[in-house]
Parts: C-alpha cells; sequence; structure tokens
C-alpha cells in the first residue's frame, strides 16, 4: 500500500525540543471515530483525561496530540502548559476536518440523549 502524502509540521518547543504534528488521513480519522470513547484512548486514566481537557479548555485531549504528532508520554510529562497549547494548535489547524467531524458527532449524540431523555 502507498504511504499517505500529508503534511508533517515540525512544532518548536524551544531548547532544540521539537514535536512533529502529522495530518490525519481520511481513513485515520474514520478508524478514529469509528473506535468511540475517544476519552478513554491510550489509558483507563479518567482523571488523566479529564486534566488534559481542563488544561486545554477544548476539545482536545492528550491522547489526541499522542494520535496527531510524534509526541510520547514520557514528552508530555515534560510539556509547560505553553508547550502543549502550540501543539495543540497546530494540531488544530492541520486537523480541521476532524474536529469539525467530531463536533457533528457529539451534537447528534446530545440530541439523540435529549430525545430518549424526552420519551421516558
Amino acid at each position: 500500500m502507498q504511504q499517505p502524502i500529508r503534511i508533517i509540521e515540525k512544532v518548536d518547543l524551544g531548547a532544540g525540543f521539537s514535536v512533529n504534528v502529522k495530518e490525519l488521513t481520511l481513513a485515520e480519522i474514520r478508524a478514529w471515530l469509528l473506535e468511540g470513547e475517544r476519552d478513554k484512548q491510550g489509558s483507563n486514566d479518567t482523571q488523566a483525561v479529564i486534566y488534559a481537557n481542563v488544561l486545554f479548555n477544548s476539545d482536545m485531549n492528550i491522547y489526541d496530540m499522542f494520535r496527531m504528532s510524534d509526541l510520547t508520554q514520557e514528552m508530555a510529562e515534560n510539556l509547560t502548559h505553553s508547550q502543549a497549547v502550540k501543539i495543540a494548535e497546530v494540531c488544530k489547524r492541520l486537523n480541521a476536518p476532524f474536529f469539525v467531524m467530531l463536533a457533528i458527532r457529539e451534537k447528534e449524540t446530545a440530541i439523540a440523549q435529549t430525545l430518549e431523555s424526552a420519551s421516558k
């Protein structure tokens, strides 16, 4: 199978430290959305996921960054908030279609839950 042609952007975090952020392919996005329960990917540590979501104050968590870059758990442990935000911004820019699809999916889920509650 041919390697995907994608954009990869190097994010310079200072002191010779950088992270490569990649554009996800349509197949990768589709597979990820089909997996469901994004917040549990890569870890069973729910508190860490909650912390990451609050840290970024967004719809992105640290496990999203792992999937969209070459960032590792060990590297992430040493990130400052400003460095994490810098990586997240590039992840969101390169993978904007993923976040649009995710927002649509989350709205659909909320509507379905509201309808289910109303029918009880």
